[in-house]
């Protein structure tokens, strides 16, 4: 789903067929259309033996038996294979402690800062949300928008924010930890998603985001930025190569911080991810699709990959050139991420709720416990449908 990768991941696919023998035919698919591009042919029966997919589709895929268990190889040789990989990523590629797939590349969001606007007035990265939201209002008084952040499509990174807000109440409510709740079981969460929701309309309310926001594509969050009438922007970790270049032209330096939590509360990621690999469990060429996987996940290519993109890779033994990679390594360590990994087909779950959180803020008779209870009805009823659904067990 890199376009941008393609040459190399061709290089890789020919360097791979030289050593073992197996050819490997690549398909590029964009990152937008790659869940609906496998559910559709996950129906029609026409999936690659190897797919690139996101971490937390594990438990909807195992869920309809399209993806293969891969720990019995993960565990041969005394675990070698799995000692390679950063414990954190790989346990979101696992359901009911079996792996299903490899993480390859860490994803999450981050905040983006221009340095040198924080030098010139005197700003400092944060220490905790109640202190973020102080330098933000200092932003304002600058004439500058605190935070740019597109929430087009479907919310976009206006959803992340509500998710980060989201997920800080349902750690103080100790149910973030809850293993029902990671697995999509445990559904009475519609205090906390009010609390996501208000929080997220306050911040557009009191101009720390940027109006029309939720209309704002990413390119123009981007210009904004650039453009430097927007002081910090909400950006994917992998981003840092556009974003370098962006700040290099523009004349100014960048810094990063990860979404600022309560003082004295655990720090959180709310959107750790990995761009992850799994084999079809329909493949005819089962230990050739892991033969494909050992090798992208060997130290030297994961290396060379992450070089090149810039990018936090699923392998722990590698060493970035690029300082701030190294940063986001220690942010991603550092923090706990706690991503539901459904063990069952919620099929469209996540859009219905980002539909509900822009629906909320652009109506403001809708309240935040309206809001709050219409997700956890979402969850309810995509629940009862999968329990009732013998055919997936």
């Amino acid at each position: 789903m890199w376009p941008e990768h393609a040459q190399k991941f061709e290089k890789i696919a020919k360097d791979f067929e030289k050593d073992t023998g197996i050819h490997v035919e690549l398909r590029v698919v964009p990152w937008d259309a790659l869940t609906q591009t496998l559910m559709t042919g996950f129906a029609s029966g026409d999936v690659p033996d190897v797919s690139v997919c996101w971490s937390n589709q594990m438990g909807i895929f195992h869920s309809i038996d399209e993806v293969m268990d891969l720990t019995p190889y993960l565990e041969e040789n005394n675990g070698e294979w799995k000692e390679a990989f950063f414990p954190e990523g790989l346990e979101l590629c696992s359901v009911n402690n079996k792996y299903y797939a490899i993480p390859f590349r860490g994803s999450f969001s981050i905040f983006a800062y221009n340095k040198t606007l924080f030098a010139k007035y005197g700003w400092h990265e944060p220490d905790s949300l109640s202190d973020f939201e102080n330098e933000m209002e200092k932003m304002k008084e600058a004439g500058l928008i605190p935070v740019i952040a597109a929430g087009s499509p479907s919310g976009f990174r206006i959803a992340t924010i509500a998710d980060n807000f989201t997920d800080q109440k349902l750690l103080a409510d100790g149910i973030i930890k809850r293993e029902d709740y990671l697995l999509g079981h445990y559904i009475q969460v519609a205090d906390a998603y009010s609390y996501g929701g208000a929080k997220t309309r306050e911040w557009m309310n009191k101009e720390y985001i940027g109006k029309y926001g939720l209309a704002m594509q990413r390119e123009e969050a981007t210009s904004l930025f650039t453009l430097q009438k927007a002081v910090i922007t909400l950006i994917n970790n992998n981003e840092l190569p556009t974003l370098e270049s962006i700040a290099q032209e523009a004349g100014f330096e960048l810094g990063f911080f990860a979404f600022p939590v309560p003082a004295g509360s655990e720090p959180l990621l709310s959107h750790c991810n990995f761009d992850s690999f799994m084999i079809s469990s329909k493949t005819k060429h089962p230990n050739e699709a892991v033969e494909f996987l050992k090798y992208l996940s060997r130290t030297d290519i994961q290396q060379e990959f992450g070089n090149l993109s810039k990018s936090i890779m699923g392998n722990r033994h590698c060493n970035y050139e690029d300082p701030f990679q190294d940063q986001f390594s220690d942010i991603v360590v550092n923090s706990s991420s706690y991503v539901i990994n459904y063990d069952y087909n919620s099929g469209n779950l996540e859009t219905r709720i980002n539909t509900a959180l822009t629906d909320f803020i652009s109506d403001p008779s809708m309240t935040p416990e309206e809001y709050g209870n219409k997700v956890e009805k979402y969850m309810h009823v995509t629940l009862n449908e999968a329990e009732s659904d013998e055919s997936q067990y």
